[in-house]
């Protein structure tokens, strides 16, 4: 051969030059937010009234004239319904007189709606009112506890959740 002939080129190694990574199939997250400063308001945990493991009827009632009737209606149908006032006529008289008194006692704090709760356990009913307004945390009434307590209940109470709006008047029949 020639010794200027030339000689066939070198080829390179397969591996050479190297590959380049594939890119990445997600996108690279954002940076963390700031951490929150003092002016954000702290998250608080809504807290209500929880009734379980027992029987428990609620009605929505509309601030009117006819409402009182009508709640003490319903709750003495639900809680004959329920077998509990068979043969017990006073106690159905002091449940609609009780029912009345909440549901009245409810409607004077001013708010579009109430509602009425019953529930039963040991041979007890609950019946409790709650009024929907803005504007929580009504003096005691000293005077509606002691008509209530006139009707021969076990306890009774008004509170107002500081969480929920409205105002709570409950109380306690033995059967």
């Amino acid at each position: 051969m020639d010794k200027h002939a030339q000689e066939a080129p070198l080829k390179p190694r397969p591996d050479y030059p190297p590959k380049t990574p594939p890119p990445p199939k997600k996108p690279v997250s954002p940076p963390a937010p700031n951490p929150p400063t003092q002016n954000t308001a702290p998250v608080r945990v809504r807290t209500s009234v929880v009734i379980r493991d027992r029987r428990a009827a609620n009605w929505a009632l509309e601030n009117a004239p006819w409402s009182p009737r009508r709640a003490a209606e319903d709750v003495v149908r639900k809680v004959g319904e329920w077998g509990l006032l068979n043969e017990k006529a006073d106690k159905a008289r002091t449940l609609a007189q009780l029912t009345r008194l909440l549901t009245e006692a409810a409607l004077t704090d001013g708010g579009r709606r109430i509602t009425v709760h019953v529930t039963d356990r040991h041979q007890h009913l609950l019946v409790m009112a709650v009024s929907h307004v803005a504007q929580t945390g009504a003096a005691v009434d000293r005077e509606f506890l002691r008509e209530v307590t006139s009707l021969g209940i076990v306890e009774c109470g008004m509170d107002a959740d500081g969480d929920e709006p409205g105002n709570r008047r409950w109380a306690l029949l033995a059967l």
